[in-house]
């Protein structure tokens, strides 16, 4: 068993944990970044459209305070939605002084790809970012699965992880949580494979609460062409030229209540939007129409050329889309230092929830991975200081470590792939844009049929373990959309419940929290009144 310490070691490598470890460096800690792949790739922030929303030369931090509340319907942490609209351009500033290329405009900033647009912008902002990392030393640790948080005496004490080559225990006295949502838990997904729920999970068999945890984001344009790459999702598009119709060749835009533009359905109306491309795909299909765009426009519409290796010409012909599964608002209960109610262990990012409430506005996702990591990461290395060095016991933690970490086979049984796609199947039918009781309800038992299933397979080597360990915090999580879904009898932002199709101020305007009992394996939910 190999042993390593830190003072601060970061579970996640996007864009919340580079900062954060840029930022407890920065205060003097020896910081460790741990991931599943080489720091950076892999994650959401890759992925990104490289926008950040913030106060600007046009809009102040009032502005922002209030889009981002009209975004979550009115249950947003007021005090978290304060600390991101007033320290966001002063973060981001600090990014770009660090050497990330950031531009500013009107609404905030957004990654400079320094005239190569087939560049997705995430990647670039992963790019700058890890090169930072680099030239301050900041140790990193890729390949590393984590399987939990180790506790002691009710503190955090480093986390147990494997690698290639076994189990590996990290001991340090703060942990930062930046390991992302859950969203590919669902048959349509942005996110790359491997965002399941790993951190929902590790924090809520640890002792943490999660809240929020029935809003899932949908981006309404996600690609629907037969044949073409259906995890991309297209960026807000700038022409006025360009049309949504639906097969009976209506303008979708029309039907759009508040929602003047193309520009308001993408950045702040993800929810009515997402529901009402929902419906129009089942009725026949959703289509994005870019032919009558103005050749002198395609200039500035550059980063369509990544569609180019699906091979369809979207300049002729119309582009079938539909919503896609993209963002969770819920997660880990924090406060405004980014602690969670574990001494010692914070949570960064989409990992964390309260700062969107029922959804979340446009470019506020990266703003938040750079505010959050900037504040958790000054917090943990101050926090790990006072704590001093902490030592796990090799008893703690010998008879926690799994048999298969010792397989090294590389293969798995087809049987797990089959039951992960049941997973999704579930999740996209019974937790997705449209749910009723009923079908929430169903949702509940084909999980625990599953987790049946995934129990009888008893994993046999290194990769059935982490698809077994991974599938377990997708059906946990999923378990934690549909029982929060359940209890909240209305619809609210990215949740609509057609047998409940109105929000309900007078009974609603509260949030769930879910708990785990570690002794029955049963969700405990509790709904508490906005403070």
């Amino acid at each position: 068993m190999k042993r390593l310490s830190a003072d601060v070691v970061i579970i996640g490598t996007g864009g919340a944990g580079m900062m954060a470890a840029i930022e407890a460096a920065e205060k003097g800690a020896d910081v460790l970044v741990v991931g599943k792949g080489a720091v950076g790739k892999g994650t959401c922030t890759s992925l990104a459209g490289g926008i950040f929303t913030s106060s600007s030369t046009k809009t102040s931090p009032e502005y922002h305070y209030e889009e981002t509340l009209v975004a979550g319907r009115g249950i947003n942490d007021l005090r978290l939605v304060d600390l991101i609209t007033r320290k966001g351009k002063e973060c981001l500033e600090k990014l770009r002084d660090a050497g990330v290329d950031l531009l500013p405009g009107d609404g905030g900033y957004r990654v400079d790809n320094l005239g190569n647009e087939k560049i997705i912008p995430g990647y670039r902002l992963v790019s700058s970012m890890r090169r930072i990392l680099e030239a301050r030393g900041i140790k990193s640790l890729s390949g590393f699965h984590c399987l939990e948080l180790i506790m002691e005496s009710g503190s955090v004490a480093g986390i147990l992880g494997v690698t290639a080559e076994g189990p590996v225990v990290i001991s340090a006295p703060s942990v930062i949580l930046a390991t992302g949502g859950a969203a590919a838990i669902y048959l349509r997904s942005t996110n790359p494979m491997g965002i399941t729920g790993d951190g929902f999970a590790m924090s809520l068999k640890a002792g943490c609460k999660l809240k929020d945890m029935e809003f899932v984001q949908f981006y309404p344009m996600g690609i629907a062409q037969p044949g073409a790459t259906p995890s991309l999702l297209l960026p807000l598009l700038p022409s006025e030229d360009i049309r949504i119709y639906d097969a009976q060749g209506g303008n979708v835009l029309d039907e759009l209540e508040n929602c003047d533009s193309l520009w308001d359905a993408v950045m702040r109306f993800r929810d009515t939007a997402s529901i009402l491309f929902y419906r129009k795909h089942r009725e026949g299909g959703v289509f994005l129409d870019m032919t009558n765009v103005k050749e002198s426009e395609w200039v500035d519409l550059k980063y369509l050329q990544m569609l180019s290796k699906n091979k369809f010409d979207f300049r002729t012909q119309k582009l079938r889309i539909a919503p896609i599964a993209h963002f969770f608002m819920g997660g880990v209960e924090i406060n405004t230092h980014m602690e969670t109610n574990i001494s010692g262990l914070f949570a960064i990012g989409e990992v964390a929830g309260g700062l969107h409430g029922a959804n979340r506005r446009g470019g506020n996702a990266l703003t938040e991975c750079i505010v959050t990591g900037t504040v958790a990461g000054g917090n943990a290395a101050s926090l790990a200081r006072s704590k001093g060095a902490v030592e796990v016991p090799e008893s703690g933690v010998k008879d926690r470590i799994p048999d298969w970490v010792w397989e090294k086979g590389q293969g798995a049984r087809t049987e797990y792939g089959k039951l992960f796609k049941k997973i999704k199947k579930t999740a996209w039918e019974n937790a997705g844009i449209i749910r009723t009781h009923e079908g929430m309800q169903e949702g509940l038992e084909l999980a625990s049929q599953m987790e049946d299933e995934l129990e009888a397979l008893t994993p046999g080597n290194i990769t059935e373990g982490l698809r077994n360990n991974r599938m377990r915090s997708a059906l946990l999580t999923l378990r934690c959309i549909l029982e929060a879904g359940l209890m909240r009898k209305e619809s609210r932002g990215a949740l609509y419940r057609e047998d409940y199709p109105e929000t309900d101020d007078t009974n609603w305007r509260r949030n769930i929290f879910v708990a785990l009992d570690s002794a029955t394996g049963n969700l405990i939910l509790e709904d508490k009144a906005i403070e």
